[in-house]
């Protein structure tokens, strides 16, 4: 009988005698791990989430029926539920975790317009969620700015070369250099020409302007390359979009409304009065309607918000008050940003009165931190409270051989607020010093005063000698004469004829002001 070694101690096998590797205890599972391995998933986890809710933005939904009709936000089903779990619902647009949300708003006049891609209207839209503050900076059209791969030129050129280069994309490269020249980042931008500027506001059933102070225009461009003349009255005015465009637009209207700051004033008040007709109850405003609006002028607009980020900002403007929008508008008065100066070829521009941007990009950059800014209602409010400028006819006259100086110094006139009655040559040329001439004794002498502190000039008794001449060879032959004749030297002399025709000015001017050379050493 055979005998076998059995080891009692081998583990059995399941079949055949091929050897098996003998199985390892266990190792026992140390509890801490245990513990803190799910604890440091769900860490990870929440951690991931909390910086996607933080720096990752949630895209609100392109169907106008997808949000709710009072609160202008999308309705919350399964899936948003759990997106906005993962997401913050409401990080919608950049500059929301600094609080700052910025937005370039450009008005161009479009097809069929001169320059019509030339930026008539520059003005940051800033919003502050935490405290449903707005804010509107309004950048003038002579700004001189560095445009890339142009140089130093009028900022509103921005858009037009964009245009130019890359159309439909002149929006994106104003951004950039408004974004270059001020400091500060704007994402986002909106271009709205002349007809849509219309179309919006009629879709709303027309604005509610009130009016600071009444003025008349009485160059206003018609549609027939010719002029018309437009007044607007203090006091509330349901307007139109036609009748708003002009009242955005104006540029040469008495009272104080002659210049390109004045008109910057009342394209916020204007904008103001469109948030304000989208948000009343009359409106009867809800997602299909602002959809509605935005396709119906999509082919005179152009920006880089999609629907759902539109549908948010309403959701804001609804929670602003006039009482918290600020307004500025970078101007060259006394204690403005800007000064004027005249650049290559003679081009009127605006720079910054220190030197360089830094006092401008600090100003924006603190406005909703900054006390002395003044809130939109503030301003209308001062405006309104002050006494009506007097219609007082200026005119200018080049005193030298230096062609388009009158216009140039009517420009920059204008822009400060005074109303630039005519503008020519004079008869003598070339004249050293620039003088101001009163010829309505009954302008009030704060006025004069005023004129005077602007243009630097002083205010000469009389009128010149030469001026009741109208033939230059006369003029050469007496230059050393040194007689200053009154009007009513000449009214004595010639009966016949109006001493205004024959001093070349015209009859209803109050204030005449005659450039000299002294002029081109001022604007070089």
């Amino acid at each position: 009988m055979n005998k076998y070694d059995i080891n009692m101690l081998r583990p059995r096998r399941t079949h055949g005698w091929q050897d098996v590797k003998e199985e390892k205890p266990k190792a026992k599972k140390n509890p801490a791990l245990v513990f803190f391995i799910p604890v440091l998933i769900i860490v990870l986890l929440f951690g991931s989430c909390s910086l996607a809710k933080k720096y990752t933005l949630n895209r609100w939904s392109q169907n106008p029926s997808d949000y709710d009709n009072q609160t202008l936000k999308p309705k919350s089903g399964l899936f948003g539920t759990i997106k906005n779990w993962i997401l913050s619902p409401d990080n919608v647009l950049e500059g929301q975790n600094s609080d700052r949300i910025n937005i370039l708003l450009l008005g161009i006049g479009g097809e069929g317009h001169d320059g019509g891609y030339l930026s008539d209207t520059n003005i940051i839209l800033s919003v502050k969620p935490s405290t449903n503050e707005v804010a509107m900076i309004s950048v003038p059209r002579d700004l001189s700015a560095n445009i890339k791969g142009y140089g130093w030129m009028k900022i509103n050129f921005a858009h037009a070369y964009g245009e130019m280069n890359n159309p439909g994309q002149g929006g994106e490269f104003a951004l950039q250099t408004f974004q270059d020249t001020l400091g500060i980042k704007i994402p986002y931008y909106a271009t709205v020409d002349f007809t849509a500027f219309q179309e919006i506001i009629d879709a709303l059933g027309g604005v509610d302007i009130d009016v600071p102070r009444t003025f008349t225009d009485y160059s206003y461009p018609d549609n027939n390359y010719g002029y018309q003349t437009v007044t607007f009255t203090q006091g509330k005015e349901t307007m139109n979009g036609a009748r708003a465009l002009i009242y955005a637009r104006s540029r040469h209207g008495n009272n104080g409304e002659g210049s390109d700051f004045a008109r910057a004033r009342r394209q916020q008040i204007v904008i103001a009065a469109v948030k304000n007709k989208l948000m009343s109850a009359g409106t009867l405003l809800n997602p299909i309607v602002i959809k509605k609006i935005i396709d119906s002028v999509a082919d005179n607009t152009s920006t880089n918000l999609d629907f759902g980020q539109i549908m948010f900002l309403a959701s804001l403007a609804k929670k602003v008050d006039d009482n918290n929008i600020k307004t500025l508008v970078l101007d060259n008065a006394n204690s403005g940003f800007l000064r004027t100066v005249i650049g290559y070829e003679g081009a009127y521009l605006l720079t910054p009165a220190s030197g360089d941007f830094k006092e401008i990009q600090n100003a924006i950059g603190t406005i909703f931190s900054a006390t002395t800014t003044p809130s939109l209602y503030s301003t209308v409010k001062n405006l309104a409270s002050l006494p009506a400028a007097p219609n007082i006819n200026i005119e200018i006259q080049n005193g030298t051989w230096e062609s388009g100086l009158a216009a140039k110094y009517r420009r920059s006139m204008e822009d400060s607020g005074f109303i630039i009655y005519t503008i020519g040559n004079s008869n003598l040329r070339p004249i050293a010093s620039s003088s101001i001439y009163i010829i309505n004794k009954k302008v009030p002498a704060g006025f004069i005063d005023t004129v005077t502190r602007e243009t630097n000039m002083a205010i000469t008794n009389g009128l010149p000698y030469w001026m009741g001449f109208a033939s230059s060879s006369l003029i050469q032959t007496d230059l050393t004469a040194s007689t200053t004749l009154t009007t009513s030297t000449f009214n004595s002399t010639d009966t016949s004829t109006p001493a205004s025709q024959a001093l070349n000015y015209d009859p209803n001017t109050d204030i005449l002001i005659i450039l000299g050379e002294d002029q081109l050493t001022t604007n070089e």
